[in-house]
């Protein structure tokens, strides 16, 4: 049967029972390996080599990144080479993405359908982790017993008092007096001695897991006078709907009478008995404030495109998520042409000589567009017998220009149908331009725009909406030649630009498909603008000339920057692939941005927090003052008039639960603390700092309220970051939160 036909339970259960897989090793060989899903579904395993000493290798699910179906890149072909797989074993494999550094494991199924099970199964069970939120999981029996079973060493099905310990300990972060322990131990077990049952445990859990920050919250709004204690504590209805309006929740304003607050009740209360009450239970409470209606984010902003993508501007008034040949950049909208949008675009360097990562060939390019980039930067030189990518100033590998793009295509509008922008760093030769554009044109088939588009001004770029499912090709390292002068119509004029851009050592056919993009050194606009004036123009910078040209200038800069699509790249000396801050350049207008896509800072943390704006689509509005020029013009290092209205943000750190520890210190449970920053022009920046809790990662409490004044909520965002303080060495990043203020909610 089909894996498509076949219902998902008959596919977990085939995962259960377990299948040789062929594991790719380091040792460039491939081995057999009896992988399975465990019974309860939170990890995948295979049972190591009898040579090897230690149990099996655990993926835990809520770990994995992603599943890439196929073997790509140098590993197959070597396999291939050395006569260990055959090509058409290809189609069997499939790599597993996993961890915070995106580590990979390399399989071969022994066949197409094993291989589409596995990845069926593994992807429905991501999605599955993806969509519970910490509510769901506490109260999910399954999700308790992977402690469970993970902490049970001698197999027993039970748990000693020192394999508990050492679980409260080792995994979950809690460093917890004997007495109370040896309390809790002996309530859900009955008495002190013995171990404790996977029955027994689910209760130890939940006990460990009441929140007794949430249980002083509803204290403050229980109204019969009396103090009940963490087990019996409850809201009645009217109870429940004075938290919900004296906290002035924005999105629950309609809420305001009784039936409505138990419909809430209905929803979110696990214990039958208290919800046919109309009352509310602690555990009920924690799942209301944990669910999405209560998230910080309007989500509504994150999972749909709201901001207008029909205007006819162009795309210099967006933000646009870009990769540029191993970084990330992404662009912003101009009015509502592509000029007026900031755009998703990733700087892709290949692989950095001191850089360790799993991606191989085009799965780099997947990883970026599975960030939702819109512009892919393409560093393209002569092979042996194709145009091939790869990048001068690395030591790594090269790869076949036709292979990454036919593997890539499938997925370029994976996340949304708006436009991508193929950026082909042109280093080839005339013969591998004119193979470039042959296999730009066989690949991308009706995708590409090879003409305008009819109707439509030809001096503006059209809006995302209209070229939805398009690919447009922009060329860099070209000459641009003199336009004839005279009284020429236009599309002379165009015929005139593309003969002068042939002249000058780029191939016709090539040329051709530059429809509505061209690259011009910025100090060359002024004469550009003279002599050619339908090809849109776009110029790409370094930090350093970025700097440079907007502290000389930043009203002029901003004000090109509404009229062509401005791209910065890092600078060439980032040989540690670090990344550059990419908010002076959004305040700038600047549309693409180029971040390292490999590195996970705080530089790249802003530029997922700007990009999940819009429905994730990779293309976010600029402010109306980075847009339009009939109003008074923005210095954005020092803006001296008020462009909008200004708000004071007042956030609240009240506690934190499940906290990982610090991968370098794997061993200590960590000392939290939660760093608030914003971020945009230099008047709204600013830094506040809770205390650090000592030996806390399971149930920190803060409670400690900070104020921010912004004057310009649409160029700020804010940063989260959950830090383990160390007197000795420098705080480490555990986890962080990253969204533009326009974004939260109250």
């Amino acid at each position: 049967m089909a894996v498509a036909q076949e219902n998902i339970n008959d596919v977990l259960k085939a995962m259960k029972a377990g299948v040789t897989l062929y594991k790719y090793m380091s040792s460039r060989r491939i081995r057999p390996r009896r992988f399975y899903l465990h019974e309860y579904e939170g990890y995948i395993s295979y049972d190591q080599s009898q040579k090897i000493c230690g149990g099996p290798t655990i993926y835990h699910i809520i770990d994995i990144r992603g599943i890439i179906p196929g073997l790509q890149g140098q590993k197959f072909n070597e396999l291939v080479r050395q006569g260990i797989a055959r090509e058409e074993q290809k189609a069997c494999a499939f790599s597993i993405i996993y961890g915070d550094n995106r580590r990979a494991v390399h399989l071969m199924a022994p066949d197409n359908t094993i291989q589409e099970l596995w990845i069926r199964g593994l992807r429905y069970l991501m999605k599955k982790y993806k969509n519970k939120n910490q509510g769901d999981l506490i109260q999910e029996e399954n999700w308790i017993l992977q402690f469970f079973h993970g902490a049970d060493k001698d197999k027993s099905n039970t748990l000693t008092k020192q394999e508990c310990q050492a679980l409260l300990m080792n995994t979950l972060n809690v460093e917890m007096p004997d007495s109370v322990f040896e309390q809790m131990f002996k309530k859900v077990h009955g008495t002190s001695e013995g171990a404790l049952s996977p029955e027994e445990f689910v209760n130890f859990f939940q006990l460990l897991t009441r929140r007794k920050d949430l249980y002083d919250i509803m204290l403050n709004y229980v109204k019969n006078g009396t103090k009940p204690d963490i087990d019996n504590i409850h809201l009645n209805k009217l109870e429940l709907l004075s938290f919900i309006q004296q906290n002035k929740y924005e999105n629950l304003k309609h809420i305001e009478n009784e039936n409505q607050i138990q419909n809430m009740i209905n929803k979110y209360e696990i214990n039958t008995a208290f919800r046919d009450k109309g009352l509310i239970s602690l555990d009920g409470f924690r799942n209301m404030l944990l669910s999405q209606t209560f998230n910080i984010i309007d989500l509504s902003k994150i999972n749909n495109v709201y901001q207008d993508m029909t205007r006819y501007e162009n795309i210099t008034n967006r933000y646009v998520t870009t990769i540029s040949s191993v970084r990330i950049i992404r662009m912003n909208k101009i009015k509502t042409s592509l000029i007026y949008n900031s755009t998703n675009s990733l700087h892709c360097r290949l692989l950095l000589s001191n850089q360790k990562t799993s991606y191989q060939g085009s799965q780099l390019y997947d990883r970026a567009l599975s960030l939702g980039c819109k512009a892919i930067d393409f560093d393209c030189y002569d092979g042996l017998d194709e145009p091939i990518i790869k990048h001068a100033d690395t030591l790594g590998g090269s790869y076949s220009f036709e292979a990454v793009l036919r593997n890539i295509t499938p997925d370029l509008f994976k996340n949304s149908p708006y436009p991508v922008i193929l950026i082909i760093e042109n280093h080839c030769s005339i013969e591998m331009q004119n193979r470039l554009a042959k296999i730009l044109k066989t690949v991308l088939g009706d995708a590409l725009i090879t003409q305008r588009l009819p109707n439509l001004d030809p001096s503006v770029l059209p809006s995302p909406e209209q070229l939805k499912y398009k690919v447009l090709i922009q060329l860099n390292n070209q000459k641009f030649a003199p336009v004839l002068e005279g009284n020429l119509s236009f599309m002379n004029r165009l015929e005139n630009i593309k003969d002068n851009l042939c002249s000058q050592v780029i191939a016709p056919e090539l040329t051709e498909l530059c429809v509505y993009l061209q690259n011009i050194p910025i100090h060359e606009k002024e004469n550009a603008e003279k002599n050619i004036v339908f090809l849109h123009e776009s110029s790409s910078l370094v930090e350093d000339q970025f700097l440079q040209e907007t502290k000389n200038n930043p009203i002029g800069f901003v004000q090109q920057a509404t009229q062509n699509i401005l791209r910065v790249c890092p600078n060439f000396s980032r040989h540690d692939a670090s990344n550059p801050n990419p908010i002076p350049m959004w305040n700038c207008g600047v549309q693409m941005v180029a971040l390292n896509i490999l590195t996970e800072d705080d530089n790249m943390a802003l530029y997922h927090g700007k990009f999940s704006d819009n429905g994730n689509c990779g293309y976010v509005l600029k402010p109306n003052y980075l847009i339009s020029t009939n109003q008074t013009p923005i210095n954005p290092w020092n803006p001296q008039a008020n462009y909008e209205d200004p708000l004071i943000l007042t956030i609240k750190i009240i506690s934190g639960q499940f906290l990982p520890r610090s991968k370098s210190k794997l061993t200590d449970v960590p000392d939290p603390y939660v760093k608030i920053s914003t971020h945009g022009l230099s008047c709204d920046e600013k830094i506040h700092k809770t205390k650090y809790i000592d030996n806390n990662g399971f149930d920190p409490i803060w409670n400690e309220t900070f104020v921010f004044h912004i004057r310009f909520p649409q160029l700020c965002m804010v940063h989260f970051s959950l830090m383990d303080y160390d007197v000795v060495t420098e705080d480490e990043r555990m986890a962080y939160c990253c969204a533009p203020v326009t974004m939260l909610r109250t």
